[in-house]
């Protein structure tokens, strides 16, 4: 049993804290030590019964039995869920575009013109005055090949 083991196992830790604080079991938070480097994402495990030296937050660490001070810590802000990408949102509005009714040149990009499209782009896409319009080179290997497409500038994610 290594030392981490042996502290959470022999340790009665308390739900919620001593003295007032911002955190609660189960929080996840970033630890910022007193020279000034940040650590984590941690979580609370829970609570010393006293706060000595004003350490009194036990986080999932290497150092469990370190505890920490409340001040120390901040929250792991909760991510917003990714936002869809244009060419996916094009695809549930328009069921019958596929795959090859795209294309792209670095972050532009490409789709099929198509009237239908041209108005939801005007509706539901605030950079829209910015899309252009070229004929597809003939032979290319998509299917905007010597038809009409869309040039929608920034709208491809780079990866």
């Amino acid at each position: 049993m290594d030392m981490k083991e042996k502290f959470l196992a022999d340790n009665d830790m308390l739900a919620t804290p001593p003295v007032p604080c911002d955190y609660a079991v189960g929080d996840r938070v970033m630890y910022t030590n007193d020279a000034g480097i940040v650590f984590g994402p941690f979580r609370v495990i829970g609570f010393a019964r006293n706060s000595s030296f004003g350490r009194f937050v036990h986080l999932d660490w290497d150092s469990a039995w370190f505890a920490v001070r409340a001040e120390g810590l901040s929250p792991v802000l909760q991510t917003k869920p990714q936002r869809k990408t244009l060419q996916q949102r094009i695809r549930e509005a328009f069921p019958y575009f596929t795959d090859r009714d795209f294309s792209h040149h670095a972050t532009d990009l490409y789709v099929v013109a198509d009237p239908e499209l041209v108005a939801w782009l005007r509706d539901n896409y605030e950079f829209s005055r910015n899309i252009t319009t070229f004929m597809g080179a003939p032979g290319a290997d998509w299917n905007g090949a010597g038809r009409q497409c869309l040039d929608i500038p920034f709208a491809h994610p780079v990866t």
